[in-house]
């Protein structure tokens, strides 16, 4: 079965690491020195660096039967279920959105761009989306958000 994930590269996460690194050597400082707010800094630092790992997971794969959006929990959508797909922007950050045909909205995690999270190739994952949700709604004349 053919299908193209979209997921956040190293690059992408990166920054994810140095913030829970320079948390961790301020929290390693503080423990040395005798502060009580060491624990702070080391569980915020910890914290980051799992983030690191665990967004490795997040994501979406899309194939003929739709979308499967992959976070802290797994959904599946599919292309008959999607009004449209849009771009959004929250602080930098651009994403991707599905619009269902109820009303409600699921952000992809994946692919997104931005400050701390460039992707040269966002706006090619983005026409993909909407070629194969133009493909198999049947919609190949319908221009994407």
């Amino acid at each position: 079965m053919n299908e193209i994930r979209f997921e956040l590269s190293v690059r992408q996460r990166l920054y994810l690491l140095f913030v829970g690194a320079v948390f961790l050597l301020i929290g390693t400082f503080m423990w040395v020195i005798g502060q009580s707010t060491y624990v702070v800094q080391l569980g915020v630092g910890t914290l980051m660096v799992v983030y690191f790992f665990l967004f490795a997971r997040f994501g979406a794969t899309i194939d003929a039967t739709g979308v499967r959006l992959r976070g802290l929990t797994k959904q599946h959508v599919r292309w008959g279920d999607i009004r449209s797909i849009e771009r959004y922007s929250v602080l930098g950050t651009t994403g991707v959105k599905l619009r269902l045909i109820d009303g409600r909205t699921k952000r992809l995690r994946a692919p997104v761009t931005g400050v701390l999270q460039d992707d040269a190739e966002f706006e090619v994952k983005l026409a993909t989306l909407h070629q194969w949700w133009r493909h198999y709604t049947g919609q190949a004349t319908a221009q994407p958000n």
